[in-house]
């Protein structure tokens, strides 16, 4: 399956079931839906909703909720499409102004945050499909809401953003509202620089003490302070914990051990592993391959010096990493149970380097596989398919024109790879699904 998208990675949007979703770049123009084969679908394609804006990409200009219907947000609101290409009755949705993001909880609501800056406040909006009135509740915010996630039983964290003050980057206080749109009291107002969610529905939290750099181009990181809240907004015992010098946004393991990249990305680097009450655990430190270091990036929405965070799945530590001196990439990954935590390298071609979207250029997949994204010329680039011992699977790589900007995993065990011009959808051997 191969069919054409929009200028941009927000204009193609693939669903579980291997559909997708085909967008004109820009507010205006149509909107293709193909299934898994490639057909466009009965009713397809439409008129996108007037002022319908995909910039911010996936979750956050449209999204696909769990019955396959495409939500889509516009200058004035929020539609939702059903699979025939039809408005679904109560549809639209007026919203206050502001920028969106869309999560999609477990349950099937549909959690809305439009986020406001020149206003200093955003509205959270709890919607559902079942019915002609998808308003569940509605609340207010005062302040910017630079992110939010979302816990398993409903509960919303908010990142109230604090722009300002020299910080480096955008730090945040931690709101939260519970499953009724009620703001839930006692939650702390330190001011942190990135969240993330845990497998028990705590939150892991970064803070950085920075200074600009000489150039002014970005901030240089003298310690890094990690630690956790939990679902009452305390501490719990054992944190937090500092860490001279910088620190990737930590990865947490299903027991809840935390996994970050250490160092400067001019450096080599090291990963560190905690357990649940912030200790290290045996054997770690261990360091990346000797003038290697985490690939720089930064997930805190401001312009910090720091890796991107390593990805835990499959029993092992994954790690984007490079050499400046050499300007080659490479993936390592290290062991977590046991005292020997070494593990393999893969090694990016000479005449390759990583591609994909800011967040990282490898994902790991459910069912044991490492992606790889490469770009191996200006006009086309590879997706690698490692098994867990490290070795390339049979069938990869696929190449393809103009290179991947990024993939999606699919229900029936493929992925579906997106570029600025085109999706692929992939069964697992790396052919093309027909």
């Amino acid at each position: 399956m191969a069919a054409p998208c929009g200028q941009d990675q927000g204009t193609c949007l693939f669903a579980a079931d291997g559909s997708l979703f085909a967008a004109d770049a820009g507010r205006n123009g149509q909107i293709k839906a193909f299934d898994s084969s490639g057909r466009i679908r009965p009713g397809w394609p439409i008129d996108a909703p007037s002022g319908a804006n995909y910039s911010g990409g996936v979750g956050h200009g449209w999204q696909v909720a769990l019955d396959g219907s495409l939500l889509v947000t516009t200058s004035t609101g929020i539609t939702d499409i059903d699979q025939s290409g039809q408005v679904r009755p109560g549809w639209p949705v007026a919203l206050a102004e502001g920028n969106s993001q869309i999560l999609v909880e477990p349950s099937g609501t549909i959690a809305v945050v439009r986020d406001n800056p020149a206003a200093d406040e955003a509205w959270v909006y709890a919607l559902t499909l079942a019915g002609n009135a998808p308003v569940v509740w509605s609340t207010r915010m005062s302040g910017d809401v630079s992110d939010a996630t979302v816990a398993p039983d409903g509960t919303i964290f908010l990142a109230s953003a604090d722009r300002g003050g020299g910080l480096g980057g955008t730090r945040f206080a931690v709101s939260t509202l519970d499953s009724d749109g009620k703001l839930i009291a006692g939650w702390s107002t330190s001011l942190w620089n990135a969240m993330v969610m845990t497998p028990s529905g705590d939150l892991a939290v970064v803070a950085y003490d920075s200074r600009a750099n000489a150039a002014g181009t970005a901030y240089d990181i003298l310690r890094t302070h990690l630690s956790v809240l939990d679902r009452t907004g305390n501490t719990p015992a054992g944190w937090p914990r500092i860490i001279n010098g910088p620190a990737s946004v930590p990865a947490v393991g299903p027991d809840g051990a935390m996994y970050l990249i250490q160092g400067e990305t001019v450096s080599t680097g090291s990963v560190l592993a905690l357990d649940r009450s912030g200790q290290v655990e045996p054997g770690w430190p261990v360091s990346l391959p000797a003038g290697y270091a985490g690939v720089a990036g930064d997930r805190t929405s401001g312009r910090l010096n720091v890796s991107l965070p390593p990805i835990v799945a499959n029993g092992l530590v994954y790690v984007a990493a490079s050499s400046q001196t050499s300007g080659r990439s490479l993936v390592s990954a290290f062991r977590v149970s046991g005292s020997d935590h070494t593990g393999w390298a893969y090694q990016v071609p000479t005449d390759s380097q990583f591609t994909g979207p800011m967040w990282t250029p490898v994902f790991a997949s459910p069912a044991g596989v490492l992606y790889v994204l490469e770009q191996t010329s200006p006009s086309s680039g590879a997706v690698v398919a490692l098994g867990t011992d490290g070795r390339t699977l049979p069938g990869w790589p696929y190449v393809f024109s103009p290179g991947p900007g990024g993939l999606t995993f699919l229900a029936d065990g493929g992925v579906g790879i997106y570029s600025m011009d085109f999706a692929t959808r992939l069964t697992a051997s790396g052919s093309p699904a027909s």
